[in-house]
């Protein structure tokens, strides 16, 4: 019988999130080689996201390897790191991508032009490569922090994200000279702004549990701020079926120190800062 966890919902958005962008570069690529009618260069566009794909799988792979081999001191540790590094990153790019959505199309097209023009064709594929495996190593980064999740759960949720991409791009591609790149990121971005204030959340609570485990304690910050005292099997459980798919999407947790729920609500504020100078301004 198959673990599955509600960890997949997490994994789904990162991964539509992540592949989304990776895909409409890609599709900018492509609509303007058919512009220019240079059609019979998509290969190196092709080959390229390929080998993209290819490295994500393998640092993925060896980064799961790694984590097994680890004790369970180690593993809650490596689990912490991944999360403190993962939400300050995901967030950075997150609006990242937005400030330079109008001119990633100009920038691409140019890069484009001036390889052709030269002949240099190898630079369409390394073009591509470089563009999709970021986006591919930052995929792989958000993930770990899901790592404690049950591997079927984690690739349930991939192939979802993935599916929903496939799906978006379709659309996208019919009417594409139509979309505005910052739209897309503006709704995507808030979700992932959602998930990363549940990520850091359960982030820090967990941190506070392996210092208390070691004998270092954060004094008031380290004591418990709510206790719901739901039972395990109850649906509204952080594990429950109304509980797991909330708390996957926002982080909920049946109990919560203070330095927890301070750390989100500051989150929070600099994220929405962000956010609206970003997206509203």
């Amino acid at each position: 019988m198959f673990d599955i966890s509600f960890g997949w919902i997490g994994v789904a958005i990162i991964v539509f999130r992540e592949s989304l962008e990776a895909g409409l570069v890609s599709l900018i690529i492509l609509t303007y080689l058919v512009r220019i009618n240079r059609r019979d260069l998509s290969k190196y566009v092709y080959s390229g996201i390929g080998l993209a794909i290819l490295l994500s799988v393998i640092l993925g792979s060896l980064i799961s390897f790694v984590y097994s081999e680890l004790s369970d001191v180690g593993a809650d540790l490596f689990e912490v790191v991944a999360g403190f590094i993962a939400v300050p990153v995901l967030t950075f790019m997150i609006i990242w991508m937005a400030k330079n959505a109008k001119k990633i199309r100009g920038e691409l097209e140019e890069r484009l032009q001036v390889f052709i023009s030269r002949n240099y064709l190898i630079g369409i594929m390394v073009l591509s490569l470089t563009t999709v495996a970021r986006e591919g190593l930052e995929t792989v980064l958000f993930l770990i922090t899901f790592i404690g999740s049950s591997t079927f759960s984690t690739v349930i949720g991939s192939i979802i994200g993935i599916l929903l991409t496939l799906g978006s791009l379709w659309t996208i591609n019919k009417g594409f000279t139509k979309i505005k790149l910052q739209s897309i990121f503006k709704y995507t971005s808030l979700l992932i702004i959602i998930l990363a204030a549940g990520i850091l959340f359960k982030t820090v609570n967990e941190m506070v549990n392996l210092l208390a485990d070691n004998g270092i304690s954060l004094g008031v910050l380290g004591h418990l701020a709510y206790y719901l005292d739901i039972p395990e099997g109850s649906a509204f459980s952080d594990k429950g079926l109304i509980g797991g798919i909330f708390s996957a999407f926002t982080g909920y947790m049946t109990y919560s120190t203070w330095i927890g729920i301070i750390v989100y609500i500051l989150y929070w504020v600099i994220a929405s800062i962000l956010f609206y100078k970003t997206y509203v301004q």
